[in-house]
C-alpha cells in the first residue's frame, strides 16, 4: 500500500506499507480516490505548521469508496461513496459535551496528530464518513472537507441573510466561507491582490476589492450604504491582516480568525470596545458534512473552479513544490489514485 510521509522538515517520502486492517466493529476500511493538498499540508513540509508531529502521513482532505466495514457499522456499505471528517474527538470532555467537538481537549486530527488520507487504503470510526450522492465527482467530493471549513466559519458569526460579509484573502478557503456566506444569504465582499481569483470571486457575485490599489473600507462603505461590513473573516491570517480584520469590522460585528500565526498582532482595546465587537476563531468544522452536502445536492452552492490541477499520488512532491512557487498559479491541488 503506498503512502505518502513527511519524515521531517522538508523530508517527503513515497513508502509501501502494510495493508491497514479493520480492527474494529465500528471501522469502516476505505479506498482513496482523490485527496486535496491544503496549506496545512504544506506548513508540515516546509517546517511551519505548529500543530505538526513527525513522521506523518499527511492529508486531511479525503474521499473515496466504502471497501469493507466492521460488524456494527449500520449506516455504511461496500460500495458507498464517501468524504471523511478528519477531526478525532474523545466524546468525554467539556467541549464534546457542549458539542465543540473540534475543540475536543483530546483532539487528534488525521494528517497532523495521526496519519491522514494520502494513502491508498484508510480505516475510520463509520460516525467520520459522510455518505455521498455517487454521482458526484472525486474532484468535488474531495472538496467537502475545505467546505466544511467555510461552513464553520460562517456558523461562528452567525451568518444570515441580509448580513454584510467581507473575506480577506480570495483563495481556496477564503471561496469557501464566501460561497457559503452568498448560500446563506449575505452579501459578500472578498479582497486579493491576484486578478485571477478576484476575476473568479466577481464571477459568483461576490464584490472583489483589489488589496493592492483600493482601500477595503471606503469600498465596502460604498456599496453598504456608509457601513462597514457586520462580518469580516480573515482567511490570510497574518498579524496585519487580523488588525485590519478588527478596524473593518461594523460596530455589533462580528471577525472570525482563521489562523495559526504564533506572532502576536498590535490591536487596541479602544477598536473592540468602542464597537463591541465578537472575536472568535474557527478551527476545522464541528460536523458541518451534512450541510455542505446537502448545499451541494441543492445546487445553490457551486464547487466550480476551485481546482486548478489535478495530479497523480507520485507527482506529490512535484505538486507540493508547484504551490509553494509564487510564480505558478494555483488554486486546490488534488492528487487523484487509481
Amino acid at each position: 500500500m503506498k503512502a505518502i510521509r513527511v519524515n521531517k522538515v522538508e523530508d517527503l517520502e513515497i513508502v509501501n506499507l502494510e495493508e491497514i486492517k479493520i480492527e474494529e466493529e465500528y471501522d469502516v476500511k476505505i479506498k482513496v480516490k482523490a485527496v486535496g493538498i491544503c496549506g496545512s499540508d504544506i506548513g508540515i513540509y516546509n517546517g511551519t505548521n505548529p500543530m505538526a508531529e513527525y513522521p506523518r502521513i499527511i492529508g486531511h482532505e479525503m474521499t473515496g469508496v466504502v471497501e469493507e466495514v466492521g460488524n456494527k457499522v449500520n449506516c455504511l456499505k461496500v460500495g458507498d461513496h464517501v468524504a471523511v471528517d478528519p477531526v478525532i474527538n474523545c466524546g468525554e470532555c467539556k467541549n464534546c459535551k457542549k458539542g465543540r467537538v473540534n475543540i475536543c481537549e483530546n483532539l487528534k486530527v488525521r494528517g497532523v496528530h495521526v496519519d491522514g488520507g494520502f494513502q491508498e487504503k484508510i480505516v475510520v470510526k463509520e460516525s467520520q464518513a459522510y455518505k455521498l450522492d455517487p454521482s458526484m465527482p472525486w474532484n468535488k467530493s474531495v472538496l467537502v472537507e475545505p467546505f466544511s471549513i467555510g461552513f464553520q466559519a460562517n456558523r461562528r458569526a452567525n451568518v444570515s441573510e441580509g448580513d454584510v460579509v467581507f473575506v480577506m484573502g480570495a483563495g481556496s478557503i477564503g471561496q469557501t466561507v464566501g460561497r457559503v456566506a452568498q448560500y446563506l444569504g449575505a452579501k459578500v465582499f472578498t479582497s486579493d491582490m491576484d486578478p485571477k481569483k478576484l476575476e473568479r470571486a466577481e464571477k459568483y457575485g461576490m464584490i472583489a476589492i483589489d488589496a493592492s490599489k483600493e482601500d477595503p473600507a471606503e469600498v465596502i462603505r460604498e456599496h453598504n450604504d456608509g457601513r462597514l461590513a457586520d462580518v469580516v473573516v480573515d482567511a490570510i491570517c497574518t498579524p496585519k491582516t487580523f488588525e485590519q480584520a478588527v478596524k473593518l469590522a461594523a460596530s455589533a460585528g462580528t471577525v472570525v480568525n482563521l489562523g495559526f500565526s504564533t506572532t502576536p498582532s498590535e490591536i487596541c482595546s479602544v477598536d473592540i470596545t468602542s464597537k463591541e465587537l465578537d472575536i472568535v476563531g474557527s478551527r476545522l468544522s464541528n460536523r458541518r458534512f451534512p450541510e455542505v452536502i446537502d448545499a451541494y445536492n441543492s445546487g445553490k452552492l457551486p464547487f466550480d473552479d476551485l481546482v486548478s490541477h489535478e495530479m497523480k499520488l507520485e507527482e506529490v512532491e512535484k505538486a507540493i513544490k508547484m504551490i509553494m512557487d509564487k510564480n505558478t498559479y494555483t488554486e486546490k491541488v488534488i492528487l487523484i489514485l487509481d
